[in-house]
């Protein structure tokens, strides 16, 4: 990867102490903004955290 692709990512360890701390961390889809919770969240969840991805 290029310097400016990793330019908006957190360091592994500030994620590893996030998690730590208690951070239930939640792996994004391909569009990088939308929240990969297949059989996490129910339907309407999964709606609002869209809305919420919205800008």
């Amino acid at each position: 990867m290029t310097e400016s692709a990793n330019a908006n990512s957190i360091p592994v360890e500030e994620i590893k102490r996030l998690h730590n701390m208690g951070f239930v961390l939640i792996p994004l889809t391909a569009d990088g903004r939308t929240p990969n919770t297949y059989c996490l969240l129910t339907e309407d969840e999964v709606q609002k955290s869209k809305k919420e991805s919205e800008d």
